[in-house]
This record gives structure tokens, C-alpha cells and sequence, in this order.
């Protein structure tokens, strides 16, 4: 009995430091089951936009230098002494006003000669033209030889020639006299004089100077360099928006004027000139700008911000909400604009995408939803 006793006291012992153990496993197991829960089911803070489609761009950026559109160093076409010039550097000029003429005594005496010679060859043109008439009325009634008649016609036909080279001297002399008075060729800004009155010019001589420069300010060109890439959306006519750093983020529409169609051979690259029109004449050549040319444009698209895009290359990804979830759905992007991208496929007009928050919620998370304006 004693021996029983004993071996009934060892078995109650054991067992009660396994129903102990059991007991304390439980209640830790349950402890570490409910930190389980509470990790899975924490909830995250997130915002959302509402996906709705609107208008997207493509565009290239570019920097440049604005220059001048037209530039022209006004020289005469003929030589001699200056003996006006009626404008200074800063003068505004319309096409057509005179800047500053030759002096007028040697081409004027050129003139009243050629008038002198062509008067005396059309009397003398007159006179052989008559004589001819009659003598080829008479040469057709056989009441004169034929060498008569050939002599005559000589005659005429020297007299028409001379009256040729007389008209043919007097137009150069009132041409030398109309170039001998230079007129703007187009509307524009003198920028530049490079000789005084009195100083005499010879246009035929290498590296003549021009009496003023004139520049046409009204409009302005700035040329960029274009990637194969690039070049191939770029079209003559397309809009291009130019930011000045001179006029404190102000924009000013250009239009692409030209698209070289040979690339420069040193760098690849293909030159694009932009035409911009210089209202007020704000813009000036030398200025430093940067350039966008939107090379195409979408309406009626969906648009979420880049920002709530993820992933890489080929493979992006957002987060919308769904029943008070997180979840994951692959996209297919196009156009990128500065903040905004378009969505090609993957999510519809009216899902909920996270935009903030998004790099921390996983598949499946439960999130608590604040809804934002835009971006």
C-alpha cells in the first residue's frame, strides 16, 4: 500500500506539471495568435482619387538660345559716297522707309545721259522703222531691187538694236539711282551702324561693312537639337511652349517652323527651328530659354497621378480600393505629363486609386480611405 501511495503521488505530480505546461502552451498560443491578427489587420490611412479622364500631352524638352529671325546688314548695290543716314541703333523702321542714301550729283548726270541717248535712238529707231515700210511695200510691188531693200532692212534692225542698248542704259541709270537710296527691306529694329556720312562704300570689295544692321524683331527663332527618336514625332506646325528664364516663368507659344531632314553627322541629331512670336518685344536675342513641343495630345483618356504608378519598365502596378481594401492591379501606360500619366489599361473610370500611401499597403490590406481633390 505504501509502495502505492507513493507511485499514485508520482503519477499526480506528473501529470499536473503537464496539465501546467499544457495550459501555459495554450495561452501563449492564443497571445501570439491574436499579435498575429493584430499585425494582419492593421489598418492603413490612405488617400484616394477617383479615376476620370481628361486631357493628357506629349511633349520634348529642349533648351535653346532666342536669335533673331531676320538680320540683315544693309549694304547699297552700288558705290560711292555716303551722304545721309537718317537713322540711329534703336530705331524702329517700317518696310519701305528710307535709312540712308549716296550721293545723288554723279548718278543724276548718268541719267540725264541715258535720257539723252534713248531720245536721240527713238527719233532715229522712228526713222528707220518708216523707211523700212515703205521700202518693203515697194520690194512686194517689184519697184525695188532687193539689195536696196537689205540695205534698208540693216538699217532697221540697227536702228531697233541701238534703241535696245539706249533703253537698256537708261534703266541702269534710274536702277543705280533707286539702290543709291536704301529702304528697309522688312520691319525691324536698327541694331547696329557701322559707317558716318561721308565715308565712301564700295559693295564689291571682300568684307565690306554694311552702312546699318537691321533685325526683325517682331518675330524670334530659337533652333534645338532633336534625337532619331525625337525627330520622328516632330512635325512642322506643332505648338511649342516657351519659358524664358529672363521673364519669371511666363510662356510664350512658338510653332516648329523647320525639321532638317539630315542629321549633323558630328552628334546624331537632327536641327528643329522654332518660331516665336516677340509680343511687346519682351523677348531679346541672346536670351537663354527652355522649350516643350508637344508632339501629340489625348482627350477623353484616363489620367491618374505618375506618382501612384509602381514597379519598373513593363511591369507597373497601382493600388485601388475595394471593399475597404488594398488592392493590386497591373497597368499599361502612355502619355507622361510632369505629374500626371495616362493609363492605358488596368483600371476604369471611377475605381478608387490610392495616391497616398500606396508604397506601404500590401494585397489585401484594410485601409481607412480619405479622398483627395487632384493633383
Amino acid at each position: 500500500m505504501k509502495n502505492n501511495k507513493k507511485i499514485m503521488s508520482g503519477t499526480v505530480s506528473f501529470a499536473g506539471k503537464l496539465l501546467i505546461i499544457l495550459i501555459l502552451s495554450t495561452v501563449a498560443g492564443c497571445s501570439n495568435s491574436k499579435k498575429k491578427d493584430n499585425i494582419k489587420e492593421k489598418v492603413v490611412p490612405v488617400e484616394i482619387l477617383v479615376a476620370n479622364k481628361g486631357e493628357i500631352e506629349q511633349r520634348f524638352d529642349f533648351t535653346g538660345t532666342i536669335d533673331t529671325w531676320r538680320k540683315l546688314n544693309l549694304l547699297p548695290d552700288v558705290g560711292g559716297k555716303i551722304s545721309k543716314i537718317y537713322v540711329n541703333i534703336g530705331d524702329r523702321v517700317n518696310k519701305g522707309d528710307v535709312l540712308a542714301e549716296l550721293d545723288q550729283i554723279t548718278f543724276k548726270l548718268r541719267l540725264e545721259q541715258a535720257e539723252a541717248g534713248a531720245a536721240v535712238a527713238n527719233a532715229a529707231f522712228a526713222s528707220a522703222e518708216r523707211n523700212y515700210k515703205r521700202a518693203l511695200k515697194l520690194k512686194q510691188e517689184g519697184s525695188m531691187s532687193i539689195q536696196q531693200f537689205e540695205q534698208i532692212e540693216t538699217g532697221y534692225e540697227s536702228a531697233k538694236a541701238q534703241l535696245k542698248s539706249a533703253t537698256a542704259a537708261l534703266d541702269l541709270a534710274k536702277w543705280q539711282i533707286d539702290v543709291s537710296i536704301i529702304k528697309a527691306p522688312f520691319s525691324g529694329v536698327i541694331t547696329a551702324r557701322y559707317l558716318n556720312e561721308g565715308d565712301m562704300i564700295n559693295p564689291q570689295m571682300p568684307g565690306a561693312p554694311g552702312i546699318v544692321q537691321l533685325m526683325d524683331l517682331s518675330n524670334l527663332k530659337i533652333q534645338v537639337w532633336a534625337s532619331e527618336k525625337e525627330v520622328q514625332l516632330i512635325k512642322k506646325g506643332q505648338t511649342v511652349l516657351v519659358y524664358p528664364d529672363a521673364l519669371n516663368g511666363s510662356i510664350i507659344n512658338g510653332v516648329v517652323q523647320n525639321v532638317n531632314m539630315a542629321a549633323n553627322p558630328a552628334t546624331r541629331t537632327f536641327l528643329v527651328e522654332v518660331k516665336v512670336p516677340n509680343h511687346n518685344y519682351l523677348l531679346k536675342a541672346g536670351m537663354f530659354c527652355r522649350l516643350e513641343i508637344v508632339v501629340s495630345k489625348k482627350s477623353d483618356t484616363i489620367i491618374i497621378p505618375s506618382d501612384a504608378v509602381l514597379g519598373r519598365t513593363g511591369d507597373y502596378h497601382v493600388f485601388v480600393v475595394k471593399n475597404k481594401r488594398a488592392q493590386r492591379q497591373n497597368v499599361v501606360t502612355g502619355i507622361r505629363q510632369n505629374t500626371k500619366v495616362e493609363i492605358l489599361t488596368g483600371i476604369s473610370t471611377g475605381d478608387s486609386v490610392i495616391v497616398t500611401g500606396q508604397e506601404i499597403v500590401m494585397q489585401g490590406s484594410p485601409v481607412e480611405v480619405n479622398v483627395t481633390g487632384g493633383r
